[in-house]
This record gives structure tokens, sequence and C-alpha cells, in this order.
């Protein structure tokens, strides 16, 4: 299905801010959501002060899915619908196609409840104090999405365990 025809079906909906850019990254984006079988939405954004972050959760409240991506010139938020407006799940401000298609798998992944994918950038040929640089900030990155996915799911299973979770059972239920 075309990434912009899912008004009315369950979709990832994707907000952006007009940019020079913008196909790539919506190439990239969609791309990452098809391989993994999610739909898209995709809307244009007029203010671009707002922050991806901020598009991204606006996006995941108006998904029937509760996932959201935001674009503007500088950043890609995803977002899930029950985290607070300034937390979006991944925030990036690569400039790279590998890592714009990373962030369209992980929307998806979070959609289906499977483990996201590392988020790579290309190789690069800057020197390896760059490299290292990088490195330390994406174990960084990753240590805060790992902390924040566990009170994610801990949030989750205990509105579930609290009858807020939306009719889904629980194992203790089926005994």
């Amino acid at each position: 299905m075309p990434a912009n025809q899912g008004a009315n079906r369950p979709c990832i909906f994707i907000r952006i801010v007009p940019h020079k850019d913008r196909e790539r990254k919506l190439r990239e984006l969609t791309a990452g959501m098809e391989e993994e079988g999610i739909p898209c939405q995709i809307a244009d954004a007029t203010e671009q002060e707002e922050g991806a972050g901020v598009l991204a959760h606006e996006a995941a409240v108006q998904s029937q899915l509760a996932v959201g991506v935001g674009v503007t010139d500088g950043e890609i938020a995803v977002h899930y619908a029950k985290l607070p407006v300034g937390k979006p799940l991944f925030l990036s401000a690569e400039q790279q196609p590998a890592v714009w298609r990373s962030l369209g798998y992980n929307a998806a992944r979070l959609v289906k409840g499977i483990p996201f994918k590392g988020i790579e950038p290309e190789p690069e040929t800057k020197a390896a104090s760059c490299r290292e640089q990088q490195s330390m900030a994406v174990e960084q990155d990753t240590a805060a999405m790992e902390s924040l996915v566990a009170a994610i799911v801990q949030r989750i299973l205990q509105e579930s365990a609290n009858g807020h979770g939306g009719g889904v059972g629980t194992w203790s239920d089926k005994r």
C-alpha cells in the first residue's frame, strides 16, 4: 500500500516539516516500515519550532497503532502515545539514510512488539577519535533506551494487572 493511503486503516502516522531532504528521509523511513509490513500515513507539519519529538507525539496520539514519527530538517523522532511528550523512544540527528531506515524499522517493530534493530550509522572516513566519540554516545543512548523500554514494559504490565490494559489477559487470568 502506498505510504499516504492509510487514512482509514491502522497505520503509523508521520508528521514532517517540508525541507530539502524531505523525500530522501521519507523514502528510507517508509522503506523500513514497509519491510516490516506496517503501513504509514504522511502529513505535512507547518511548525518546525515544535521539534521532531513533539511532532512524533502528536502523530502517535492520532495513530490507531499509537506510534508516530516526527521529522524536521535536523531530527527524526519515534514516539509511543503513552510516553510523555518530551520523551520520544528514539530521537536522532544523524543525517544518514541507514539511520533513517533503522528508525522506520524500529517504529514498525514497536507496533509489532518485537525487539528493535540497532541504529547503525554508515561507515565514515573520519578519524578514529570521531568513531570513538560516536561509539560512546551510542552506548549511552543504548543504555538510556534500554532503561526507557524497561519502564514502558513495566508500566504496561502494571496497567494490565490493574485492569487498565484494554482487555488484555494475563497468564494468571488463564489459570
